[in-house]
Order: structure tokens, then sequence, then C-alpha cells
């Protein structure tokens, strides 16, 4: 809306008459400078030049004299807008941009991707702060690439914000427990200092979820009880304490029992007794021989550890025979296969008086011989702790 506007001319030589313009060439320019968001200054340059000589109608014969005319406009203008324009088109009018603090010529005031339009009426986030919930992400990036709550912090309430998901432990913002192992990813990074996107952090077999809340055990650690068990073969396969080294308080450890082939969850064969004589079953001769047969080995590796494993007992090697054959042969033919035994022993590494060897016969049968398989059971070689 012009309010006001002056003009002012300025006649060329010899243009007195305001009549003629009929044959003038026009020329003009203007300018408008803007004062305010609602005030214009305008300047404008016009004017013309006759296309002859004669545009008076009285010309003498000695008028050569171009005619011309000039002006020159001052103006001001006043610009008016509803509250509902919409110049930066996002979707806000004028007055309403103004109320929330944003710029009613840029249609995405903070920057974010989202138009302030986009923001207000369609997230509800706040147009003038690219992160409306403070969590390090975007509202943009929460929206469109990650799916988050561009509102809540902590979109899956699991104690991490969505910025440290996403940005620092790469766990899912959407998912409390990310790798599936009951534990939430907030307490195996803030208490437990376990993985958050590996179930089985120790790779004991054993997830962290079950380690912390069924057995207890150190989801960091795979051997909690310094056993030589990891807690996963100690649950799983030998059903023993994972945190107890000794589950059947026999003295012995379990992966000692584990490794000798006796039983961790039964204390009586843990360690030997002061004069309580333990059978070596698998000690095999020939009939009537005192050579140890080969496949007899695995089990004198059993005694031999058990002999490494405590350096300070004294042991019995005793030979025993059945009720076939002399009394007086099965004397001798026992001490000779108690001595091989003690020789064996001796050769892979224990002392020697560590070691006694003793022939009792036929003087002391576990069952009566009455029946082949009796007399098999009662030729056999013990091992018995003396001190």
């Amino acid at each position: 809306m012009t309010l006001q506007q002056y003009s002012i001319g300025i006649p060329g030589e010899n243009n007195a008459k305001a009549a003629g313009w009929t044959g003038l060439i026009p020329v003009g320019l203007g300018a408008e400078f803007p004062l305010s968001d609602n005030f214009l200054f305008d300047l404008s340059l016009g004017g013309g030049f006759t296309t002859g000589f004669d545009v008076e109608g009285y010309r003498n014969e000695n008028d050569e004299t171009w005619e011309s005319y000039f002006n020159i406009g001052l103006g001001l203008t006043m610009i008016t807008e509803s509250c509902d324009s919409d110049r930066d088109n996002d979707k806000l009018g004028r007055c309403e941009e103004g109320e929330l603090g944003c710029d009613p010529r840029n249609p995405d005031t903070d920057g974010d991707g989202l138009t302030d339009g986009e923001e207000v009426l369609t997230w509800s986030t706040i147009p003038t702060k690219s992160d409306s919930d403070d969590d390090k992400l975007s509202d943009y990036d929460e929206i469109m690439m990650f799916h988050t709550n561009p509102l809540i912090a902590d979109t899956d309430e699991d104690g991490l914000t969505d910025g440290d998901e996403v940005l620092v432990h790469t766990t899912n913002p959407l998912k409390q427990d990310t790798d599936n192992d009951d534990l939430t990813d907030s307490s195996e990074i803030l208490q437990y200092l376990t993985n958050p996107l590996k179930s089985d952090t120790d790779g004991d077999g054993l997830s962290d979820g079950a380690e912390v809340n069924n057995y207890l055990t150190n989801p960091t650690n795979l051997d909690s009880d310094l056993d030589g068990l990891s807690d996963g073969e100690e649950v799983i396969k030998y059903e023993t304490n994972p945190l107890d080294r000794d589950t059947d308080d026999g003295s012995v450890d379990d992966f000692t029992e584990v490794r000798r082939e006796t039983n961790p969850l039964d204390p009586s064969d843990d360690i030997i007794k002061l004069n309580v004589p333990i059978v070596l079953e698998g000690i095999t001769f020939a009939t009537g021989k005192s050579e140890i047969e080969p496949e007899s080995e695995f089990v004198l590796r059993g005694a031999l550890e058990t002999l490494q494993e405590y350096p300070d007992i004294v042991v019995e090697i005793s030979g025993h025979t059945d009720n076939v054959g002399s009394e007086a042969n099965n004397k001798i033919l026992s001490q000779k296969r108690a001595e091989a035994v003690r020789f064996w022993l001796i050769k892979n590494g224990i002392a020697p008086d560590r070691i006694l060897a003793r022939g009792y016969g036929e003087d002391f049968p576990r069952v009566p011989n009455e029946t082949a398989e009796n007399r098999r059971i009662n030729r056999r070689i013990e091992f018995k702790r003396i001190r």
C-alpha cells in the first residue's frame, strides 16, 4: 500500500507547453529498499525524449531544439500480512512462528532436517532445538533413522540414553536387552561390566544372565572358582558347583578328580585315606606272570598323578591272588606283581622311599573263591596310604 508519492518534473529547453507529449520516447528506472519487515522505500527516475523537433506545433524556422521531460519519484510502501501468512511454506503461520520463536523466513529454524511445521504439527518436538530430549541424537535422526522417541531420552527405558546406545555402545535403543541374555544393556554396562552385544561374555558356555541370575558365577571369568574347569563344564557336563573348587569336600579339587577320573561328587574317592585300600581296577598280568600288560598303563597313570599331587604321602602297593596253585607260589607271584607296579612308578619319577611293595598271596580274598568271576575279583593290585 503506497502512502504517498512525490514527483518532480524538469522540463527540457523550450519545453514550456504541457501539450505535445505525443511523439515522446519514455525512459525510466526504479528501485525499492526495505526499511523493515513492514516498510519499503521506493525511488524512481524517469523521463522522455521527443522523436522530432516540432512537438509543440508552432516551431519557427530556426528552432532546432530537441525537447525532453524528466521526473524523480520518492515513495514509502507499507506491507501488511495476516497472522496466517506463511512465507517459508512450513505450514506454520507468521504469528504462531513468532510465539514459538521460529524464523518465519526459514522453514527449518533449528536446522535438524525437519520443518518447523512437521516438528510442531506432527512430532510435537521443539522447532527451535535440534535435539528436543537432549539425548545427543537430533530429532531428525531419531525419527527417520533410529525410530526412537525424540521426546524421551531413553526410549527403551533400559537406563541408557538413546544417544549413548547408538553412539557409544552400539546397542539397540529400542530393545532393553540387545543380546537376549536376560540382562538389560544398562546392567551389563554399568553393573556387571559384561558385553551387551554378546550373550556369553566370557565364553564359558553359560549366558551372562544365567551366570548372574541362576548360578551366581562371574560372567566375565570363565572359571569362577579357579579350579581349572570352566563354569559351563561344571554346570552342564559334570554337575559340580562352579563356586566351589571341591564340590564334594573330599579334599581334592573338581579338576583333579575329573582328570584322574574319580567322581567329583563323591568324597570317598578323593584322597587315599590312611590304611584304606583302593583297588587299581584294570591292572592285568599274563597268567602266572608278573609283567604288566600294556593296557594297564591308563590305570597306573591315575596312581602316578595321585602321588604327584600329594608329594608327602607314602603308599603300599599290595599284590593279591586267588587260591589256585600253592599258597607259597601265590605269595611269591603277588610280591613280584606288586614290585612290578612299584618299579613302574619309580621309573616315572616317584621317589623309591615313598612306595612299598608287598605280596599277600591268597591271604585276603575280597570274595569267596567259589566261581571264576570271584577268583578274577580276588586277583588284584591295591593302593593304600600308610602315612
